[in-house]
């Protein structure tokens, strides 16, 4: 398995377990990774080779930390969760703080074509 697609997998697991649909069930309990509309999936693609570029040589450093740990800590922290990066004592306040600036990806919501999306999923900038 390569990086991108280790981080990419592990963040989308864990965005799919860790948030709701409207009737407060997990979104894993009727959806999976194939279940992410095409504009989610260029965001999370973006998110992905920017943290790549800019954290992945902090992730290397950690000790027993994997690239699934790594896309898994992602979402948590970008989302606001009680564990994450910052559990982490090498590098951890340096990745969370990077997680942090996308904090407006936490939201997010199913469509009406039962495509997993974000509220505010540009991050072109």
């Amino acid at each position: 398995m390569n990086v991108k697609h280790e981080i990419t997998t592990a963040f989308k697991a864990a965005l799919l377990w860790s948030s709701l649909d409207d009737n407060d069930e997990p979104l894993d309990s009727h959806y999976d990774l194939t279940d992410f509309s095409p504009a989610a999936l260029t965001t999370i693609d973006t998110l992905v080779d920017r943290f790549i570029a800019e954290c992945l040589h902090l992730v290397n450093e950690i000790p027993g930390y994997s690239y699934s740990d790594a896309g898994h800590d992602l979402w948590l922290t970008l989302a606001g969760h009680g564990c994450g990066f910052w559990e982490q004592d090498v590098h951890g306040d340096t990745l969370t703080q990077w997680a942090h600036q996308y904090r407006k990806l936490a939201d997010v919501y199913v469509g009406d074509d039962f495509n997993i999306e974000f509220f505010s999923g540009d991050i072109s900038q």
